[in-house]
């Protein structure tokens, strides 16, 4: 299964999401792979805080791997830009900042919306988790024709619905562009949720327009546990806080549904 992360509006929590989602995967014992589509990095720092994968300062990828950037300049296989995090059942595609200057090359060329896919459906891998820049571009594109499924991120705010609806759309039309049918398979999950009369007032609208679309499983706003395990280098996922329980529940929902699809 490929699942891509993907809200263009940016600040919903999209890449801790896709992190907790790819953790557990792992500890349920499947295979995973995760894909950074985002030049800034984010889950790449996240997985393996302890490599500097810019190619352009002292220290960075060493020669004989590479990242998502080689692959899409079409330099390395896909193969040979695997990384192993050390997380048990966690792979990695990297990615670094000169992502955004391939995404611009990409422009105008042919089959470049569908080099991330091509190259994904031949590799050996329970599920793959695609992260991705809270933007269109190419790789928003090469997201949305690779994956089986695609996860919307998104927190309640007065742009919440409109940051959902926008984002579908660009998947709709990019479907709709393809000469064969693809039928779209669009979620939402709830994050950064309060117990307030505006989170909860938004929820009902998303779940209104929605319906069974939106996970059952709403993340928690809290802050601290989340900078704790940033800052200490180790997952939520294994923390006592509440916004860990729900990113615990979450994955088990998303497995549960996936052996329904």
């Amino acid at each position: 299964m490929i699942t891509a992360i993907l809200n263009i509006k940016g600040g919903v929590s999209k890449t801790l999401s896709g992190e907790m989602l790819a953790r557990g995967y792992a500890k349920s014992g499947k295979k995973t792979l995760v894909v950074d589509a985002d030049g800034q990095g984010d889950i790449t720092t996240a997985l393996m805080p302890n490599v500097n994968f810019d190619s352009s300062v002292p220290g960075g990828v060493s020669p004989q791997k590479g990242t998502i950037v080689d692959y899409l300049k079409g330099t390395t296989k896909i193969e040979d830009c695997i990384w192993h995090t050390g997380i048990e059942n966690i792979d990695l595609i990297p990615s670094s900042m000169d992502l955004f200057t391939v995404i611009y090359e990409m422009q105008g060329k042919g089959g470049a919306d569908f080099l991330l896919g091509n190259a994904l459906k031949g590799l050996d891998y329970d599920e793959i988790i695609i992260d991705n820049n809270p933007s269109i571009n190419k790789m928003t594109y090469n997201s949305i024709y690779a994956a089986d499924v695609i996860i919307c991120p998104t927190n309640i705010s007065e742009k919440t619905l409109k940051g959902v609806m926008n984002t579908r759309a660009v998947c709709v039309q990019a479907l709709d562009a393809l000469p064969f049918d693809k039928p779209l398979n669009f979620k939402i999950v709830l994050t950064m949720m309060t117990r307030n009369n505006n989170c909860k007032e938004g929820a009902r609208q998303l779940r209104e327009v929605f319906g069974s679309d939106v996970f059952e499983t709403q993340i928690r706003f809290q802050q601290k546990p989340v900078q704790d395990a940033e800052f200490s280098k180790k997952s939520l996922l294994d923390m006592k806080a509440g916004v860990a329980e729900d990113y615990r529940n979450l994955a088990k929902e998303v497995i549960e549904k996936e052996k329904h699809h």
